[in-house]
């Protein structure tokens, strides 16, 4: 039969001849074609030395390589390791092939001794001439057959076994044979049919030694063996809660809580136990705790209009009930503060408030419940003050700005903010008396604190020091020009009271009047500010 150049596979339960024929190619004819013999894999080998065919017409040699896929890496061609250049047979991807360019001469392929071997056969093709042969093979005798279980099996092959299995072993042979020696997991056997039972798991060999006579000396080639993968028995333990009752568990009516078994089969075909645990599930209930606003209020099929506790029965996703409680309160409206404050007047989107406003207003929360805001506009007044002063002329007065000032052509103004930030603007106004003859000379000092402490044990009097002195006298002003209090300079002071109410911490305006011992006939003035601290 032609084959193409896709990889073949031919099994056989029994021995059989394969044989391979192809032609030479090139040249203007048909030349000398070649055939072999293919070899059985049974027949592998780890080491050969092969040579070439040497003609004038056939120059292009190849090496073709069959062997178990697991053993690519351990293959060698004189000492090379050719492990990319393998390909997994199509029809069975146990094997894997590879056709390798030799060049003309002797060659050496091996296998470590840890792989199952190989088969190669050497080939050569040119101008109307061709050679081909097996480059070796062992000469172990196929006329005897291992029977597992009354199935013929293939040499060295691997078998699922199900554990505490007792399996039959036997050879089926042609020729006399003088004994049958059995080796199956550790235990020694005898005869042409044996009974084994396996206990444990894993990879157990089994081997058959062959002998035409009594002799118990065996070469590999009098061997024949297979390999059984001894599988468990699986035990798979299942917690479940459920809340149907019954419950229906492979046929099983499950009515109470307990533990349930069922025997299936695995995929080795071994039997395996699944084993259910089996709880029923009692019905949760879920408290609510709710406020709402809105009456009527609803909620599933209830139509609530009163405060109290309501339920409601839902299924789950696994068709279990589940009971919902809600407790309900409805809501008291809230009310809410809102201020503006604003110094003479407050304009709000076009309306101008002046006097001291509050306006309600009904909006909706985000949750759609009423709320009142109630709007407090609150208009605070700004001040304004003129403080007259005389001055004799050539006399300063220090403003409380910082600045001395004589004439009366000077107003200046301080701009002060009131406690809830409006302007209070103090003017200056100088009134200058002519004198006839300029002062004499005055030695005259006077010193004025910047702040004091009421509440403290020391700075706790606004009292201003001096020297040469006739006569003092002192006001003190709020700063937008309002009469607080005011004291004899020389002897008194300020405890920081009006009425016998303390002052709040602020900056306050002082008027000094004094007259010296130099210029005892003219009154002289000092403004300026002091601070109240507490």
């Amino acid at each position: 039969m032609p084959i193409s150049g896709t990889p073949n596979v031919v099994t056989a339960s029994l021995p059989v001849s394969v044989n391979v024929f192809f032609a030479s190619v090139g040249g203007s004819g048909t030349g000398d074609p070649s055939m072999l013999t293919v070899i059985p894999m049974e027949q592998k080998v780890h080491n050969i030395t092969f040579a070439t065919y040497n003609t004038q017409y056939t120059s292009n040699h190849k090496v073709n390589i069959v062997l178990k896929t697991s053993d690519v890496s351990l293959f060698q061609l004189d000492g090379v390791s050719h492990t990319s250049d393998f390909l997994a047979v199509p029809s069975d991807g146990t094997y894997s092939y590879a056709k390798l360019s030799v060049s003309s001469g002797v060659h050496t392929m091996n296998m470590s001794a840890s792989g199952e071997g190989f088969l190669a056969y050497a080939f050569g093709m040119g101008s109307h001439e061709s050679y081909a042969y097996s480059v070796g093979s062992r000469l172990k005798s196929l006329e005897n057959t291992l029977f597992v279980d009354g199935r013929a099996v293939i040499i060295d092959d691997t078998i699922d076994v199900c554990i505490g299995a007792s399996m039959t072993f036997s050879i089926f042979h042609r020729a006399e044979l003088g004994n049958i020696f059995w080796d199956i997991d550790g235990a020694n056997y005898t005869g042409d049919t044996v009974v084994h039972t396996f206990t444990t798991t894993g990879f157990r060999n089994v081997r058959a030694y062959l002998s035409s006579n009594t002799s118990s000396c065996f070469t590999e080639d009098d061997t024949l063996g297979v390999v059984l993968n001894i599988h468990g028995s699986d035990t798979i333990n299942i917690d479940t809660v459920v809340c149907q009752n019954p419950f229906v568990w492979y046929g099983d009516s499950v009515t109470t809580a307990g533990t349930y078994s069922h025997l299936l089969e695995n995929q080795q075909g071994c039997d395996s136990l699944l084993r259910l645990n089996v709880d029923f599930e009692t019905i949760p209930t879920t408290d609510i705790d709710t406020q709402v606003c809105n009456n009527p209020f609803n909620w599933y099929e209830n139509s609530i209009t009163e405060p109290g506790q309501y339920t409601h029965t839902i299924v789950t996703q696994q068709g279990c009930d589940s009971i919902l409680r809600i407790n309900v309160d409805f809501m008291a409206i809230p009310s809410t503060d809102v201020y503006y404050e604003g110094c003479d007047s407050i304009d709000v989107n076009g309306v101008v408030y002046r006097d001291d406003t509050r306006i309600a207003d009904t909006v909706q929360t985000a949750e759609g419940c009423d709320s009142i805001v109630n709007v407090i506009y609150t208009i605070y007044p700004s001040y304004k003050r003129n403080v007259q002063l005389d001055l004799d002329e050539g006399d300063t007065v220090y403003w409380i700005d910082g600045g001395r000032y004589w004439s009366n052509e000077q107003h200046p103004n301080v701009v002060y903010r009131t406690v809830h930030g409006c302007d209070s603007i103090i003017t200056l106004q100088l009134n200058i008396i002519p004198h006839a003859a300029p002062p004499p000379q005055d030695s005259s000092a006077i010193w004025i604190p910047s702040a004091f402490t009421p509440d403290e044990e020391t700075n706790s009097l606004f009292k201003i020091e001096s020297n040469d002195m006739v006569e003092m006298h002192v006001t003190i002003f709020t700063r937008w020009g309002l009469y607080v209090t005011e004291f004899d300079g020389l002897t008194g002071g300020w405890d920081g009271t009006y009425k016998g109410e303390k002052c709040k911490q602020e900056t306050y305006v002082y008027l000094v009047e004094y007259r010296t011992k130099a210029m005892p006939l003219i009154f002289q003035k000092r403004l300026g500010t002091v601070t109240l601290l507490r």
